[in-house]
């Protein structure tokens, strides 16, 4: 495809990804202004929070990226901006959402559980620290290759190390233990490793897959938990 359809592809992906996160956003609020009934809906609404955070992180980056098409050459080292901020804490949530699902299938093993999320960062930091950690470790290793400091191919390479060790101690964990639980790890895992593929393409072609993949990556979580809590919710009313 010639730039010029690529650059109108590019276009049209920012202005559809914005009214898909208005959508979304929308409906994640009203859920998350339902009833909290019970104490497990309390913790996942408050995990809808953190979701709704990101989704509006995210939405400012693309009005930013709507309104700058015609004076911006190069917007991909700033969405490192938009992802320092997003990816830990996505990767919170799955975390304390995982370890949710775990209390909740051994509750004869546990006579606490966790409502707040503080209570949850502080039973969960040994593994949620050096999660978050190697995550920034592979954004700075992405963020040299899109500044030339770096070779691409290095950057990407070197991003995946921490990348699949991250993955694995979120796995070893938290998601083995319920099939949910590994059904949310592999969408999380293979989603975010196709963003290093998409890195190694051409200007526009990059930046459409990071559109699309922001779509799935950022909203598809929060629209999961939504719906948990809706359903709960409808259980108890």
């Amino acid at each position: 495809m010639k730039e010029d359809g690529l650059q109108k592809m590019l276009r049209v992906t920012v202005y559809a990804s914005l009214l898909i996160q208005i959508l979304t956003g929308v409906l994640d609020v009203y859920v998350l202004y339902l009833p909290s009934v019970n104490s497990s809906l309390a913790i996942l609404k408050k995990l809808l929070g953190v979701e709704i955070a990101v989704q509006v992180v995210e939405g400012i980056f693309y009005g930013w990226f709507a309104s700058s098409f015609e004076h911006v050459e190069n917007v991909t080292p700033s969405r490192y901006y938009d992802w320092a901020i997003t990816t830990p804490s996505m990767l919170f949530t799955l975390c304390i959402y995982l370890d949710f699902l775990n209390q909740r299938n051994a509750q004869a093993k546990s006579k606490k559980t966790y409502h707040t999320l503080v209570e949850s960062f502080q039973k969960n930091r040994a593994i949620i620290i050096p999660v978050l950690l190697l995550n920034w470790m592979m954004l700075f290793f992405g963020y040299l290759g899109e500044m030339k400091v770096l070779p691409t191919t290095w950057s990407v390479g070197l991003g995946f190390i921490p990348f699949v060790l991250y993955f694995a101690m979120i796995y070893q964990q938290y998601a083995k233990y319920t099939v949910t639980g590994q059904t949310l790890f592999w969408s999380f895992s293979v989603i975010w490793a196709l963003y290093g593929i998409a890195a190694l393409m051409s200007y526009y072609v990059k930046n459409i897959a990071y559109n699309v993949l922001d779509l799935f990556a950022k909203n598809f979580f929060g629209l999961f938990l939504a719906y948990v809590i809706y359903q709960e919710y409808k259980l108890m009313v």
